[in-house]
């Protein structure tokens, strides 16, 4: 099957791990991999493209993912290089008649035109740049930070001033992009070249902190309780999480009546493909709830003054 769709995607996947996972297993492991190539280290480098949480094993869903991720990285890839293509078009146009320009100015002394009489077209080229140089620093800006910095490429799932977005279409002088409610969004890039942006498909395995609150009386024995089943059910999803860096921490006890609690959750990937953030995240607060309920940990605001002012 030739990858052209996410449909055609999915029953690639599907046959491959039929074809590759023993009946007997309900896993692929490298020893699979191995009799398909012609060395044990081009085995190990295919293997490694779809055991990207390092696990040693390849479950159906995984491969689903590693053939989906694959299949949208090439065609986010040929989008890019397209989108590229035009920028460098545009960029050519415009480099072709300034050419044009500075070739007719340098060779009118060459034809006989005496300075003086070009003088004129100067004072003109002068006052142009008064009305057009704002503009031509906005383009030097945007193909600097189109070809120099380039932050991203189009696919990418960016965070610009805390809104999450994914980029559709590069420009030479905008870019185009998705907003997580579906808002298409058009942003100059010279105004992007002055923003922190944070791109998700480049950054490596990512996590985040949990954050609940307890009553400030809770046990010391039901707080290690928590966290230590919380790190249990962790180590039993090894292909979502992290749990070589995770950890339970109070830090801060707010109107002597609560602590606030943050647990570091650490993922196996990135969140370029956010459903690799937000299922496992759910799961872990899930599970983090009932575990509260079975241990009895909570937070109740405390009863509050009421004070009855009658007004004569």
């Amino acid at each position: 099957l030739d990858l052209l769709s996410e449909e055609n995607g999915l029953r690639l996947a599907q046959k491959l791990f039929i074809a590759l996972c023993p009946p007997d297993q309900s896993e692929i492991t490298l020893d699979q991999f191995l009799p398909y190539f012609d060395s044990d280290e081009a085995a190990k480098e295919a293997f490694e493209l779809f055991d990207r949480d390092h696990s040693g094993s390849l479950s159906l869903r995984e491969v689903k993912q590693n053939i989906l991720r694959i299949y949208r990285d090439r065609r986010s890839l040929y989008q890019s290089l397209g989108d590229l293509s035009q920028a460098l078009g545009r960029l050519n146009q415009i480099l072709y008649v300034f050419s044009i320009l500075l070739t007719l100015l340098c060779s009118m002394p060459l034809l006989g035109i005496s300075i003086s009489a070009i003088l004129p077209v100067t004072s003109l080229l002068v006052a142009l740049s008064f009305v057009f140089g704002p503009a031509a620093g906005n383009t030097f800006n945007c193909i600097v930070f189109l070809f120099v910095y380039h932050p991203f490429d189009s696919g990418d799932r960016v965070f610009i001033d805390g809104s999450n977005y994914i980029v559709s279409e590069l420009n030479l002088l905008t870019t185009v992009l998705i907003r997580s409610d579906g808002q298409k969004v058009y942003a100059p890039n010279n105004q992007l070249a002055t923003k922190f942006i944070h791109n998700i498909r480049r950054s490596a395995a990512m996590a985040e902190a949990i954050e609940f609150q307890v009553s400030v009386d809770t046990p010391d024995d039901k707080l290690h309780l928590l966290e230590k089943k919380l790190n249990a059910f962790i180590k039993e999803a090894p292909k979502d999480y992290n749990p070589a860096y995770t950890s339970l921490s109070i830090y801060e006890v707010q109107d002597s009546n609560k602590m606030k609690i943050s647990f570091w959750l650490s993922y196996k990937s990135n969140w370029q493909d956010m459903s690799r953030r937000i299922k496992p995240r759910t799961a872990f607060i899930r599970h983090l709830r009932n575990c509260m309920l079975s241990l009895g940990i909570s937070y109740t605001l405390p009863p509050q003054p009421y004070v009855n002012m009658k007004h004569d």
